[in-house]
């Protein structure tokens, strides 16, 4: 299937595995990275994630980061507030647990990401 996220952020549903639970759409995507030129740090990263990307029509509840296809990296999503907020992603090597330093790039690398909402 084609990248169908709007915009730079990138991402393929996983077929058949979309679902509810508790009146919650939640769907496991391959999201590829885009960040060209990483910020790491407090309120940096990349996004905001698209919620229809993970079959939330309204609004992304929540967010399970994941490794990369080849093991090289590590995405942590986190929210940008309380209640109804957007997400982003922070990635990190997986051999050391750093986050990548300014100016590295994640471009390309493809993460597997697990998100629930409305």
């Amino acid at each position: 299937m084609a990248p169908t996220a709007p915009g730079a952020n990138a991402y393929n549903q996983t077929v058949g595995f979309g679902d509810t639970w508790g009146g919650r759409f939640m769907q496991p995507i391959d999201y590829t990275a885009v960040s060209t030129s990483y910020l790491g740090g407090a309120g940096n990263g990349e996004g905001p994630l698209d919620p229809k990307a993970f079959g939330c029509p309204e609004s992304l509840q929540f967010c399970v980061g994941g490794g990369s296809e080849d093991g090289t990296l590590f995405a942590i999503a986190y929210p940008s507030g309380k209640g109804y907020c957007t997400w982003s992603l922070r990635f990190y090597v997986s051999t050391t647990g750093a986050e990548l330093a300014n100016a590295q790039s994640a471009a390309g690398v493809v993460f597997k990401l697990w998100g629930f909402g409305v």
